[in-house]
Formats: C-alpha cells, sequence, structure tokens
C-alpha cells in the first residue's frame, strides 16, 4: 500500500530535492510489474483504478511465489517448527500472537476503488503457527467478540482481550497484548501441572478459563477476564 502511494504522489513524505529520484524509482517500480505509471495517476478513476489493481495484484503474486519458493524461509520454517517440537517435549508450551491482518485485504481493495483482489489462502495466517504452538487471536475490550483487526485463520486457539489502557485517553490493540494474557495462565499452569503436555494444559485452560465468543463468534473460545484473574491470584478455578 505505501508502495502505491508513492507511485501515486513521489513527494509524499520525501524532501523536494529527493522528488526527482523518488519518481524514477515509482517508475522503475511500476515498470517491474508491468503497470503504466501514467495510468495510475490519471484523473480518471476508471483507469487510475484498473492500474493500481494490476499493480496491488502483481506485488500481492510476487511476495506469495517468492515466499512460497523461497528455500532460505522454508528451512527457516523447518528449524522453527523442529525448536518448537523440542521445547515442547519438556512439558512447556509455545504461545504466539494471531497477527492483525483482519483487516488488510479490506484495506488494499479500498485503496483501488473497491476492486476484488485474488490473495492467498493462507495470506492471513501467521507463518510461526503450527499443530503445537497456542495460537492467541484478539476480542475487543468486552471480550465477547472476535477483533476486526485479529486475523482469522483454523489455526487460532484462543482468543483474549487485545486491548491495553496506557493513559486516560490512550488505548492501543493487537494480538501482541492478547497473547500475554494466555501465555502466563498456561507458564501457571505448567508450574502448577509440572507433568501435563502443552496440548493438556491448553485443554486444562480452554475448559475451565473460556467461554464462547458472542454476536456471531460463538464457535470461539474467549478467555475470561475475571475468571483467569481470579485463578491466576488464587491457583484456583
Amino acid at each position: 500500500r505505501k508502495a502505491l502511494d508513492t507511485i501515486e504522489d513521489p513527494s509524499a513524505g520525501i524532501a523536494g530535492e529527493m522528488t526527482g529520484q523518488t519518481d524514477t524509482a515509482a517508475r522503475n517500480y511500476a515498470k517491474a510489474f508491468g503497470v503504466n505509471i501514467d495510468q495510475i495517476r490519471s484523473s480518471d478513476p476508471e483507469v487510475s483504478g484498473k492500474a493500481k489493481k494490476k499493480l496491488q495484484q502483481a506485488v500481492i503474486d510476487n511476495v506469495s511465489d517468492t515466499f512460497d519458493n523461497s528455500e532460505s524461509i522454508g528451512n527457516s520454517i523447518e528449524r522453527w517448527d523442529d525448536a518448537v517440537e523440542g521445547f515442547e517435549k519438556n512439558n512447556n508450551s509455545v504461545v504466539i500472537s494471531a497477527g492483525n491482518e483482519g483487516t488488510v485485504e479490506e484495506d488494499l481493495e479500498s485503496s483501488i476503488g473497491n476492486r476484488q483482489l485474488r490473495l492467498p489462502t493462507d495470506f492471513e495466517t501467521n507463518v510461526l503457527e503450527n499443530d503445537l504452538v497456542t495460537s492467541v487471536g484478539a476480542v475487543d475490550g468486552r471480550g465477547t467478540t472476535r477483533s476486526a483487526y485479529s486475523s482469522e485463520s483454523s489455526g487460532v486457539d484462543i482468543y483474549a482481550n487485545g486491548s491495553l489502557t496506557l493513559g486516560e485517553n490512550l488505548e492501543v490493540s493487537g494480538t501482541s497484548f492478547s497473547s500475554p494474557r494466555v501465555g502466563v495462565t498456561m507458564a501457571e499452569l505448567h508450574r502448577l501441572y509440572p507433568d501435563m503436555t502443552s496440548q493438556q494444559v491448553e485443554s486444562l485452560m480452554l475448559r475451565n478459563l473460556t467461554e464462547n465468543g458472542r454476536n456471531g463468534d460463538s464457535s470461539i473460545k474467549v478467555l475470561k477476564p475475571d475468571v483467569n484473574f481470579e485463578f491466576l491470584r488464587n491457583q484456583k478455578f
């Protein structure tokens, strides 16, 4: 999306003396993906919209193909999977954030006049996700509904509050804030039940400390803040 902004307006966020260099880079970028930069900058929304879609789709396809066919990335994923398996063999758990890509597709399509793009089926799946990790999505501050930004994937195991208040008028949110809430709970369960595997600890948590989501999200499991807090304070369900 930022690349598209640069091609549309090469002076955006760039000092005046850099505009010429940025414009050359933008033209080279568009040429590399077979897109006419003048069409992208056209005042006709139909012309510019189609050109922008072509560029967006070309970038998506290129990134997806590069990722899927990269030997180094594939090797890194294998090392990650092996590391997770080795760590969890000792009755530990690996907890990851699901990611915050839930609105990316909508935002990309909005930027090209609501034209539909073809995204990979695993677009919202965290590359660190596998069958062993505990993947955590985010729900809103009320703890009942999946947050729009939270990535959707069949591998997300549990959801938790993704909001954090930093001041009177400042609130931040993301799955990076929901995953530690699950992580600390699983760590305490491992401490209390050292002979349990990660899968057993996850099942125990899901059974005793969660509720079904609401407002159309009844199939997801959500960590109950009050019940979880009492567990962490008293070590009792």
